[in-house]
């Protein structure tokens, strides 16, 4: 039967029934510490050392934090005290990973049984990185400002016989040590514990960080983090070769919400293990974890079993993410693997393992590495769009108000307005007007790689369909312009749409609004990802593709509605708040059964409509793909 964790620390050695209290004092006092404190602030708590809180081990934050009914390794100390009376033989845990920024944090926990009761040491360190120096004017000083916390956790545990069950509790003093700059701050805390195992359940409840004294910078006090944990541990083999433990946790903080965790694990052939948990609440940074790890038994380091965890989570908040990285050693204890394997595993199987595990914390690190090489990528692009955008403004202010740039901070895209005239019922570019072409093609090459949007816009005089067809017109005439005299690359212009006085910007009462009205529009996508289709406002043509498919192009993508007739036979899809651009309305087609197509406006409802024209009856279906419709025979 495989054990919880693949390393073997579940079986007690030693009772010390005189301090049984201790059990009776955390039931206690877990019992009644959620209905004695007042109304809870979720995330902001008035306390000091919250570093304690950010976990070191990967394979806890791996399992999202759920541990505390678990405590089966020698994390546990950070988790449930009570662990520590289970332990069977000597373990030592190593973890380390950075955090936020600069911040590091690492520690070492050691369990040692003696013949006296079990002993537990963990130590854990937490960089804070540095920051500059300001004076009272908030001008920089030029030095340094350093912060580094230290806590020390010295614990004792061991079991009682209750109602023919072991029931393993534990205890510790906890020492913190803050320090900021030249101030130093230390306080005292304490752990208590209990777990209980049966064969499949485990159940956990923990006091942590419950205040002997307070730091004290500058006058000011502040509590440790008093945290009330409970669990609730499942362990189920499953055959020979695999075993799943899961565990499920609640917690609560001083001064804020309850908290809830769960995670769990799949362990194979007590080698591999596969970890994910989630946090059911947003107060913390790291909402979610994952990981992985491989259990190697090494003869030849004093009979161990080591386990080497990793584990990944993201930082939402920050984006960023963290990667932890963990080694446990349980001494005396490498034929806890499977008869099987260790008779199967010889030298060289153990010397790819070691290579394969080698191979994937490289590419821990080089995942690590690319990300933060494609950071720095983001924040040059940012800076160079940051400085296009102020460079196209200037160019801007100096088109005597024909241009006009929409967006004010870099993203995705940069919109900008340009405002000419044109003759009556014209097209054309005037003379006059070559100068603002001139400065639309300088921003257009401000951003050389960029696909473009261009849309035209009217006022509201005259009737609709004459303004839609116009406004394509003035967008092909506008684009005609930059391709041929400032030798833009047509293949950048994307789908363009006239859409006439659909989308005034201004009011149409005034000559200066009618003014702003009449314009076009240019949307330069900055990104590499394809621009989205725009809006349509028209139908261009209706084209037969073979005997079986007829296509309706728009000049983007469009609402429709479709049916099918008798006496004749004949398909009618109509386009509600849609135009024609062509004038022609009739297109031949003769094949299969596919006759003619005929389109038509309907001014008095503002819909077009398209008539497809058929020999004999059929069935079809339609599919569309961008601004292109298509009627497929069945």
């Amino acid at each position: 039967m495989m054990n919880s964790s693949a390393i073997n620390i579940n079986r007690p050695l030693y009772r010390v029934p005189s301090l049984g209290w201790i059990i009776i004092l955390l039931v206690i006092s877990f019992a009644v510490a959620l209905p004695c404190h007042g109304q809870s602030t979720k995330g902001l708590g008035k306390y000091g050392a919250s570093f304690l809180q950010i976990s070191t081990s990967a394979r806890q934050v791996g399992m999202g934090d759920a541990f505390t009914g678990l405590a089966d390794d020698i994390n546990f100390l950070r988790y449930n005290i009570g662990g520590l009376g289970y332990l069977q033989k000597p373990v030592l845990g190593i973890n380390f990973h950075n955090w936020i920024e600069d911040t590091q944090q690492g520690g070492l926990s050691l369990g040692l049984p003696t013949r006296f009761g079990i002993f537990g040491v963990d130590l854990v360190y937490f960089n804070e990185g540095s920051v500059m120096e300001m004076n009272q004017d908030f001008d920089l000083s030029g030095a340094e400002i350093s912060s580094n916390d230290v806590a020390l956790t010295l614990g004792y545990g061991s079991y009682l016989d209750l109602f023919k069950r072991k029931i393993a509790f534990g205890g510790a003093l906890k020492v913190v040590r803050q320090n900021l700059a030249d101030q130093t701050a230390t306080a005292m805390g304490l752990d208590l514990g209990v777990l209980y195992r049966t064969k499949y359940i485990s159940y956990g409840a923990t006091i942590q960080n419950l205040g002997l004294t307070r730091l004290e910078f500058l006058d000011k006090k502040s509590n440790l983090p008093e945290t009330y944990r409970a669990g609730l541990g499942f362990h189920f083999p499953i055959g020979r070769s695999l075993l799943i433990n899961t565990d499920f946790d609640v917690a609560y903080l001083m001064d804020q919400d309850v908290r809830f965790y769960l995670g769990g694990e799949l362990v194979i052939n007590d080698l591999i293990a596969v970890r994910g948990g989630y946090k059911l609440h947003d107060y913390e940074a790291e909402r979610w974890g994952v990981g992985m790890g491989l259990i190697i038994p090494m003869q030849w380091f004093y009979n161990s079993q080591t386990r080497l965890d990793y584990s990944y989570s993201p930082l939402n908040a920050f984006d960023m993410s963290a990667h932890r990285l963990s080694l446990v050693f349980a001494f005396g204890s490498s034929t806890a693997l499977q008869p099987e394997i260790i008779q199967t595993m010889d030298a060289r199987e153990l010397a790819e393992l070691r290579k394969k595990l080698e191979k994937e914390v490289k590419a821990a690190e080089k995942a690590r590495m690319s990300a933060e090489e494609a950071e720095k990528r983001t924040q040059i692009l940012e800076q160079q769009l940051r400085e296009r955008l102020t460079y196209i403004q200037k160019i801007a202010e100096q088109s005597d108000g024909k241009i006009e740039v929409v967006t004010k901070e870099p993203g995705d895209s940069v919109q900008f307005s340009l405002r000419i005239n044109f003759d009556f019922n014209k097209a054309d570019i005037r003379p006059d007007d070559f100068a603002t072409m001139n400065q639309v093609a300088e921003i257009l090459n401000t951003y050389p790689d960029g696909q473009v949007h261009i849309s035209g816009h009217t006022d509201f005089i005259g009737p609709d369909e004459y303004n839609i067809r116009l406004s394509q017109r003035r967008v092909d005439s506008v684009i005609q312009f930059l391709t041929s005299r400032e030798n833009i690359n047509v293949n950048r212009f994307f789908m363009p749409v006239g859409y006439g006085e659909m989308k005034p910007i201004d009011s149409n009462t005034t000559e200066a609004g009618r003014f702003r009205n009449r314009r076009v529009d240019f949307l330069i996508f900055t990104s590499q990802t394809p621009p989205p289709v725009p809006e349509g406002s028209a139908i261009k043509s209706v084209e037969v593709v073979n005997a079986k498919t007829v296509k309706i192009i728009c000049n983007g993508k469009v609402r429709f509605t479709d049916t099918i007739m008798s006496n004749p036979d004949r398909i009618v899809i109509d386009f509600p708040g849609i135009f024609l651009l062509q004038t022609q309305t009739t297109f031949e087609m003769r094949q299969g059964p596919f006759i003619r197509a005929r389109m038509g406006y309907h001014p008095e409802d503002k819909f077009s409509r398209v008539v497809i024209d058929l020999s004999y009856p059929v069935n079809y279906t339609i599919e569309t793909e961008d601004n292109v419709i298509y009627i497929k025979l069945l």
